[in-house]
């Protein structure tokens, strides 16, 4: 019994202190904005992974293909991602930011 009530303390403890957290968050617009731009942006990513793969499932392409094929995007998204970089460096992160997003 001693250790329900030791582990029932620890998440009282945790939960607190990701409330206490959050409520210090709460501070910082421009974190709030980040973190919620990043939760859609990684959210979209494993979307458009799962639907893909699901796709390829879907018209035959093998397993050992589509791992091929989500390797080498992530080999091309290398030197793609750092000319955007360098495309930010000139025309600004906002613009360039919504130029991809546009493109």
């Amino acid at each position: 019994m001693r250790l329900q009530q030791q582990s029932g303390s620890a998440m009282d403890a945790g939960f607190k202190r990701s409330v206490h957290t959050f409520i210090q968050m709460t501070r910082y617009k421009q974190l709030l904005v980040f973190l919620v731009a990043f939760w859609l942006y990684d959210d979209g990513i494993g979307t458009i992974i799962k639907m893909a793969t699901a796709y390829g499932d879907e018209i035959g392409v093998g397993l050992t293909d589509m791992t091929i094929a989500l390797i080498i995007t992530q080999f091309v998204g290398i030197p793609f991602s750092l000319a955007f970089g360098s495309l930010a460096r000139i025309t600004g992160s906002k613009r360039a930011i919504l130029l991809g997003l546009s493109v």
